[in-house]
């Protein structure tokens, strides 16, 4: 496995925000100079979305709190111990295993093996900690589902929702979908999802300062004749949010984001921090 095929496993990880700095910056060098690769990345950006805004809130009874509190002052608690290193089989254990379970191979318990290289080694252990990785995906998902929530504006949270993630799913499934990336003014990127079919969008923001509490940033579909409100949503530390975009497209040429004070403007009464054309 060379170490360009070791950095593409990466991806769902670096989807998720699972990497360390060393290796996020590694991945994105990597990112940079691979189509399949940016790609895969957004798909799965696209899935764990899709997950998320499925997801239905369930808002856990006082009792159960209490309860749970209760349990916390009562139980015995262990001491913290040290994490133990599982060792990971090298490719030569592997393939004698497989071969002496198919009864292609005798047992030679004195067989010595080639010491397997550092790239191979950090492959496997990824291989090995997939079950992991999928419980990680989850916690995503929910995460994201509860940055998603903060955008239902006081409506009925599981009708919104639920409304949200149909419309999303709608879009970026839409035999016509089309995509459009573009940094933001201050920080941050932004990726903008839409079917000129369903005359529908929705935008995804990652890395977006947190504003004042009297502060919202409102979306806005520009055109030839004015700009219309598509909704507002917050951003919590830089968190990766989605929001569908209210209305319909209709003669839009492009979607804006600005900022404005709390429960959003008839009109913009700031400079747009992001501009993304739809073409």
């Amino acid at each position: 496995m060379t170490e360009r095929d070791e950095l593409h496993l990466l991806t769902g990880a670096y989807a998720l925000n699972a990497l360390g700095d060393a290796e996020k910056a590694e991945f994105e060098d990597y990112l940079e100079g691979s189509q399949d690769a940016r790609t895969e990345v957004n798909q799965m950006l696209d899935t764990a979305a899709m997950l998320g805004l499925s997801t239905r809130a369930v808002v856990p009874s006082p009792e159960l709190k209490a309860n749970l509190m209760a349990l916390l002052s009562s139980t015995p608690q262990h001491s913290a111990t040290e994490a133990t290193e599982i060792p990971v089989p090298s490719i030569a254990e592997q393939r004698s295993i497989r071969s002496i379970a198919d009864g292609s191979a005798p047992v030679e318990p004195t067989a010595v093996y080639p010491e397997v290289g550092p790239v191979e080694a950090r492959a496997h252990s990824r291989w090995f900690s997939r079950p992991l990785g999928i419980l990680a995906a989850a916690a995503a998902a929910v995460a994201l589902f509860a940055g998603g929530a903060a955008l239902g504006q006081g409506l009925n949270p599981t009708g919104y929702q639920q409304a949200q993630a149909d419309r999303f799913v709608a879009i970026s499934t839409a035999a016509d979908v089309q995509r459009s990336v573009s940094t933001v003014e201050g920080g941050g990127s932004a990726t903008l999802l839409w079917s000129d079919e369903l005359q529908q969008s929705a935008i995804r923001v990652d890395g977006l300062p947190p504003l004042a509490e009297n502060k919202v940033y409102q979306l806005w579909y520009i055109g030839e004749a004015g700009v219309d409100g598509a909704g507002i949503f917050s951003s919590a530390d830089g968190a990766s949010t989605w929001r569908v975009l209210e209305g319909h497209m209709g003669s839009a040429t492009a979607v804006g984001v600005t900022v404005e004070p709390q429960g959003g403007s008839d009109e913009p009464t700031t400079k747009p921090i992001m501009v993304i054309d739809e073409a």
